[in-house]
């Protein structure tokens, strides 16, 4: 039988919950991957939920926007994973995985290496666990590497598994070349020394007054 795991959202600020929440949208999640991947992966269709892009006030919208399938991300195994029995308490195990759907904030993304529909859950695109590739190399004297969820391990023999991911990245879209592109747009200045605008006036906001560009 098909499984479809959930990652709540979670951030280094949380606090212990005391109570559950009355409804969530777990469910509906969960059904809407299930019935679609048991159908086709290729073609995947999963319900009818409008685009974040089409809300301008969504908070984090500018960067969920670009955010698509086949989209290769680093993901912290879950706590839960038992390959984590097998390492050092030191070590912090990640791996590839791939975007699949998008749908509001959430993210259904696949293990790098599951075969078929397996090794596939959905987890919130601001969740604490979820970095762009390259994030481990990156961070390697903090404990961080990279490791395969014990559910695909098998898949392949434990010294081809680096090899094969660094394989199934290259060529493909990172979120890191995404954001690169948008922050250097965004950090673009328009104004040039030498021009003149006008600004408000420090005492009284309702006042424009004449400037001129000294430095950019």
């Amino acid at each position: 039988m098909m499984k479809v795991t959930y990652y709540p959202y979670q951030h280094p600020g949380d606090r212990p919950k005391t109570e559950e929440a009355v409804w969530t949208w777990h469910n509906i999640l969960f059904d809407e991957a299930r019935n679609a991947l048991q159908n086709s992966v290729k073609e995947l269709t999963i319900g009818l939920s409008a685009p974040m892009g089409a809300f301008n006030g969504a908070p984090l919208r500018r960067h969920l926007v670009p955010l698509r399938r086949g989209m290769m991300f680093e993901v912290e195994l879950p706590p839960m994973d038992k390959m984590r029995t097998h390492l050092d308490a030191s070590v912090h195990p990640v791996w590839i995985a791939e975007i699949l759907h998008t749908i509001g904030y959430f993210v259904l993304l696949r293990w790098c290496g599951a075969k078929h529909s397996n090794g596939v859950f959905w987890m919130h695109s601001a969740h604490v666990a979820l970095h762009f590739v390259g994030f481990t190399s990156n961070n390697q004297s903090g404990g961080y590497s990279l490791v395969p969820p014990e559910a695909i391990f098998n898949n392949l023999p434990a010294n081809q598994w680096i090899a094969y991911a660094t394989e199934r990245v290259q060529h493909r879209l990172t979120p890191n070349e995404v954001f690169e592109k948008r922050g250097s747009d965004i950090s673009f200045n328009k104004f040039r020394v030498g021009e003149r605008v006008e600004t408000v006036h420090d005492d009284e906001t309702s006042v424009l007054v004449p400037a001129c560009v000294k430095r950019v």
